[in-house]
């Protein structure tokens, strides 16, 4: 009886480590027709009005605090970039009017929690299917953006 406890206890504990390790998994650095761009890029962009700036996140995660002026606009939650989530992540896209009113020949830029974070990538890899032209990835999110003390709305 001690040994199934144990063999179980064991089992837990690898489940739990091997989601939390899922949920850790780095974005990649780049993608292909996007360009990355850091907070100094994204604050200009913010400031001038001149890049339509879409989180990327949970409502909820959107709602605790974004980047002033953001839009919301939820991608699929997944770990990776594959066609099909890309693809779900674009029809989501589609029904965020402010985004879809936004001139695609205009700076874009999307983000969400960090390097981490897995919904940003697929929504900058959805506008650029969409049409947009200018597709900018703040990759480092808006974990970098509080870390460097910029504001929050």
């Amino acid at each position: 009886m001690k040994a199934k406890r144990i063999v179980l206890a064991l089992v837990m504990l690898m489940v739990v480590t091997s989601v939390a390790l899922a949920e850790e998994k780095p974005t990649p650095p780049t993608l292909p027709g996007v360009e990355t761009v850091n907070t100094d890029y994204v604050m200009k962009a913010m400031e001038s009005g001149s890049a339509l700036i879409v989180d990327a996140r949970k409502d909820s995660d959107f709602a605790g605090g974004h980047i002033p002026g953001a839009v919301l606009c939820t991608s699929t939650g997944s770990t990776d970039i594959a066609d099909a989530e890309v693809d779900a992540t674009l029809e989501l896209t589609k029904k965020c009017t402010q985004v879809t009113a936004w001139d695609k020949a205009k700076p874009v830029v999307a983000y969400c929690n960090g390097t981490a974070c897995w919904r940003s990538p697929k929504t900058v890899l959805a506008l650029t299917k969409m049409g947009y032209t200018q597709v900018k990835w703040y990759r480092d999110g808006i974990a970098a953006w509080k870390a460097q003390g910029k504001p929050i709305e």
